[in-house]
C-alpha cells in the first residue's frame, strides 16, 4: 500500500483451499485475501476451477467447495456477502458449448458478434439454453 494510506489498512485475512484431485490436490482451488481501507471492507478471491467442456459439474462444485471452505475473516462470516466490494477471478474455466468446435463446423466470428450484440440488447435469455457460459 502507498505509504499515506498503509497506516489505515486493518484486519488482513487470507485463506486457501484446495479442490484438486481428491480434495488435497492443490492444482485447483481458491485464495482469498481480505482487508478493511477507512473502514471499508475489501475482499480479493482468485480460484482456478476445473477445466474442459463436459467438467461442469466439477467447476459448480469446486465453486460450491471454495464458498464453503474459505470463510472472509475469524468470525466465520460468510464469503460473499461479509464485505463491501468482493472481486471474484481467475481461471474459472466455463466456456460457451456451441457444439462441435473443429474444421468447418467452428462458429465464426459473426456467430460471436451477433450472439454478443443479443446479450448486450439485454436479450440473455439466448445463453439459458447453452450448457455452458
Amino acid at each position: 500500500a502507498r505509504s499515506d494510506i498503509f497506516p489505515f489498512v486493518m484486519n488482513v485475512h487470507q485463506q486457501t483451499t484446495a479442490t484438486g484431485v481428491g480434495g488435497v490436490g492443490t492444482n485447483k482451488g481458491g485464495v482469498m485475501v481480505s482487508l478493511e481501507v477507512f473502514s471499508t471492507r475489501f475482499q480479493f478471491l482468485n480460484s482456478h476451477l476445473a477445466a474442459h467442456q463436459s467438467k461442469v459439474k466439477e467447476r459448480n462444485r469446486d465453486y460450491s467447495s471454495i464458498c464453503r471452505d474459505i470463510v472472509a475473516d475469524r468470525h466465520r462470516m460468510e464469503l460473499k456477502s461479509s464485505a463491501h466490494h468482493f472481486f471474484w477471478m481467475g481461471d474459472l474455466n466455463y466456456r460457451i458449448d456451441w457444439g462441435e468446435q473443429t474444421g468447418d463446423k467452428q462458429p465464426s466470428q459473426q456467430d460471436f458478434q451477433d450472439l454478443l450484440g443479443q446479450v448486450q440488447l439485454g436479450n440473455s435469455d439466448i445463453l439459458a439454453g447453452m450448457e455452458q457460459l
